[in-house]
């Protein structure tokens, strides 16, 4: 055996038993953080089946689809559109802004900045007519990035600006 072969070997089994403990640690911190989101989720859908105020029961929704924001987008939705029905029937229009600001989120996430435009839109809309300056900035801003990242320097600097 050639001497480059030897010591490739020798590196090769070197940091393969590496990446081994590493796959086995990441997988049981993955394992970990699952089963601490799922008693998360079940404990937030437990209090919800016994939650009698309507804007509480949106704000649950909201936390457990933000739980599964980074894990599973589908599911997130899922609950964001829950909670947004669910804003809609109070009429609560704060809330309903909010609902459709954490779509929007989602979807920007996702990289569908149309459909998150749409729904900052729609967001900033109810945030006008309550006067919610906080709301109507975080719309700007997430709209600002969403140009920003799409190279329409010059829209995404008057939407950020528009905060000030």
């Amino acid at each position: 055996m050639n001497i480059h072969k030897y010591y490739t070997m020798k590196i090769y089994k070197k940091y393969s038993r590496a990446l081994i403990l590493l796959l086995i640690t990441s997988s049981i911190f993955f394992e970990t953080t699952q089963a601490q989101n799922r008693k998360k989720v079940d404990s937030l859908l437990k209090v919800l089946k016994t939650t009698k105020s309507d804007t509480s029961k949106v704000n649950l929704l909201l936390k457990v689809g933000s739980i599964y924001k980074n894990i599973i987008p589908d599911t997130t939705l899922y609950y964001y559109n829950l909670a947004l029905t669910a804003a809609i029937m109070t009429n609560s229009k704060k809330h309903n802004a909010l609902c459709l600001g954490n779509i929007g989120s989602l979807y920007q996430k996702r990289g569908a900045f149309d459909k998150a435009i749409e729904y900052y839109l729609k967001s900033l809309k109810i945030y006008e007519e309550l006067v919610d300056k906080i709301g109507i900035s975080m719309c700007y801003i997430s709209i600002g990035m969403i140009q920003q990242d799409q190279g329409m320097y010059d829209i995404a600097i008057v939407n950020i600006l528009a905060v000030i």
